[in-house]
């Protein structure tokens, strides 16, 4: 699996395919569950619109600890399985919501890192 670490921007994804599907735009509308706690790995569901096989997914905009997908499978064009792992205590701890980002796609304030 490659990662692409933006470290300014504080954010971390899959590479793969990214942006339409055909001349369809990718949508976003919700991830289940919506949380995870610092040190563990969890399942996650993300629905949405236009999915095609290795887009990316990752995380953005948040603060501290940051989630990692991993293992990410288009089962449809509206359904995305992945794995989601945050590792470690580190970071700041003033904003722990985190976008999601499927290709061009944002859905804000979509997922919590707890402590």
């Amino acid at each position: 699996m490659l990662l692409q670490l933006g470290i300014a921007s504080r954010t971390v994804q899959t590479l793969g395919a990214c942006g339409t599907s055909g001349s369809s735009p990718v949508t976003v509308t919700s991830i289940s569950p919506n949380s995870i706690s610092v040190g563990t790995v969890v399942d996650v569901t993300i629905n949405g619109t236009n999915f095609s096989p290795g887009i990316a997914v990752g995380f953005e905009n948040g603060v501290g600890p940051t989630p990692v997908a991993s293992n990410v499978t288009v089962l449809n064009s509206t359904t995305i399985v992945a794995t989601v792992t945050v590792k470690g205590n580190g970071g700041r701890r003033d904003d722990p919501v985190w976008d999601v980002r499927v290709g061009s796609a944002v859905l804000p304030n979509a997922f919590e890192v707890l402590r």
